[in-house]
């Protein structure tokens, strides 16, 4: 957008408290509606975005890991041997127990020159019977693997 400087915030709720308390009405912020009533801000504009689905996530971290009924993804990270086809035996690990993957990554694991962490998410409940049994398999399988969270897909 031209004239205008753009200033990174730590999050939309943060930027709007901040923009009503200068009182300067040559500054401004995107967020939520919710938080332009709170912090009494005047919205200019709506659906600036360019994905009408677009949102936002919050994460709750914590050193146990708490499993919620209406859950129904789950995120893991892994590492295979690296050797041809040790990710394609992984993968029909998952198709063997008939789990939808929805996002998978890889990543340097930072300690082996072609050695890779994969990140994937699945759909699941971690209270399922099967997916547990998945679970007991990849770790009886594999050097590496780790339930990083659970998560419900629908806001």
């Amino acid at each position: 957008m031209h004239g205008i400087k753009g200033i990174a915030g730590s999050n939309t709720a943060i930027a709007a408290k901040e923009v009503s308390e200068r009182q300067d009405i040559s500054i401004g912020t995107i967020c939520s509606s919710e938080a332009a009533k709170r912090y009494n801000l005047n919205i200019l504009a709506v659906g600036i975005n360019h994905n009408k689905d677009n949102a936002t996530r919050f994460a709750s971290v914590s050193k146990q890991l708490t499993v919620q009924d209406n859950h129904d993804k789950i995120a893991v990270i892994f590492a295979c041997p690296h050797r041809s086809g040790s990710l394609a035996g992984v993968l029909g690990i998952f198709a063997d127990y008939g789990v939808n993957l929805t996002e998978i990554h890889s990543r340097p694991d930072g300690k082996n020159q072609w050695e890779y962490i994969f990140y994937v998410d699945f759909t699941g409940n971690l209270k399922e019977g099967r997916i547990r049994t998945m679970f007991y398999q990849l770790s009886e399988e594999l050097p590496f693997v780790k339930i990083i969270g659970s998560y419900q897909s629908k806001l």
